[in-house]
């Protein structure tokens, strides 16, 4: 068999190939469609629906006590607030007594499709310009297992607050550039950068 081979370069060529298929085959599997950290942003309300098709049940409904705290504590002006279906997010509208709404509020979920992460589950209100007004996280997040301190969870959403001067279809927030991952849970501050920039191009529309 030895020597056949070295005789014969197309069986060589032909296993080489073969084997790099296998490979090739078992890495999708292993990993799935997200099974990386790096992160491809396209705006594309298309790309949006779909991606929130798969990670819009990963926990049971909100009671509605927790919306009506946050919405207390955020919009203080509120009188009322009608629940919708926006493009597949469950949204508040938040009104304060005109026509008009004083903001909104969205459930946002991620899906981190890590063994030693909590999946992402956060309250988000938007002012009516679309910009954010308060996060919310309704699961805690961790450092590779263990749960995050408190002011490192305040400090990382505080900057999702920060007055922007972007450009219009842009997006809002660039790890490593307007916004500082969390030392210790790289995969939870992609997933969630990610998931604030699309929130923010579905609202916009």
């Amino acid at each position: 068999m030895v020597q056949f081979l070295k005789r014969n370069r197309m069986a060589k060529a032909m296993i080489f190939v073969v084997s790099a298929v296998i490979v090739a085959v078992n890495l999708v599997y292993l990993m799935g469609p997200a099974g990386t950290d790096v992160v491809g942003f396209d705006p594309s309300l298309d790309r949006t629906s779909n991606e929130l098709t798969g990670t819009s049940n990963l926990f049971p409904p909100l009671d509605e006590s927790t919306v009506s705290e946050f919405v207390s504590i955020t919009f203080p002006m509120a009188e009322s607030r009608k629940h919708e279906d926006f493009r597949g997010y469950d949204r508040y509208v938040i009104f304060g007594g005109q026509v008009d709404p004083v903001g909104y509020v969205y459930e946002v979920q991620e899906d981190l499709r890590c063994p030693v992460c909590n999946n992402v589950r956060l309250l988000v209100a938007l002012d009516p310009a679309g910009e954010i007004k308060e996060i919310q996280a309704l699961e805690p997040l961790e450092l590779s297992g263990d749960p995050m301190p408190v002011e490192d969870e305040t400090g990382f959403f505080r900057q999702f607050t920060s007055d922007r001067d972007e450009a219009p279809h842009e997006p809002s927030y660039v790890l490593g550039e307007n916004i500082d991952g969390i030392t210790g849970a790289t995969k939870s501050s992609i997933h969630i950068v990610d998931a604030l920039n699309r929130l923010l191009f579905t609202h916009r529309g």
